[in-house]
């Protein structure tokens, strides 16, 4: 018994490690981000500014769409490398939330692919004014959880496995 509680537990903890791998080894990785004209990372542009996009891939082409606050495709691109940066002007001549979205051409399912969000604000006089996200302000995140199961796991697997050496 004590040998076949120590085959479970090993081959629970292959099954999720090796599920874990195999599904980050067969997508690529994209990722995308805007940044100010300088590099520094942004997400709220004055109307009428140039917006710097910077994509990039482990293992294929990139394909960039902008979409506008109307849902209207206002700039796509395919660029056949592994890193897009670009500085684009006339993307923020109207006011509200605009997606960028990095897919791969290759990619016919759509399974990989990365979307960030800009907004576009008035120009402002005597500084510069930041849009509250009301979001970012009190996020959740889900990879605490993530840590306590695995760790609530690991000790009832060890609890049972004290409990049965006692019994013996």
């Amino acid at each position: 018994m004590k040998k076949t509680l120590t085959f479970l537990a090993l081959v629970v903890f292959v099954a999720f490690s090796c599920s874990f791998l195999v599904k980050v080894v067969q997508a690529g990785v994209i990722s995308v981000g805007t940044y100010s004209t300088t590099g520094l990372p942004r997400d709220f542009f004055n109307q009428g500014a140039n917006v710097r996009i910077i994509a990039d891939s482990t293992d294929m082409p990139i394909t960039i769409n902008v979409t506008d606050p109307d849902g209207m495709v206002v700039h796509t691109e395919t660029y056949y490398g592994y890193v897009y940066d670009k500085i684009l002007s006339g993307l923020t001549e109207k006011l509200g939330k605009y997606t960028v979205e990095a897919s791969s051409p290759w990619d016919e399912e759509q399974e990989n692919y990365a979307r960030t969000y800009f907004n576009t604000v008035p120009i402002s006089v005597g500084g510069e004014a930041t849009p509250i996200d009301k979001v970012a302000v009190k996020p959740e995140l889900e990879i605490p959880w993530i840590w306590l199961t695995t760790t609530i796991l690991a000790v009832s697997i060890s609890v049972a496995y004290i409990k049965y050496r006692k019994k013996q």
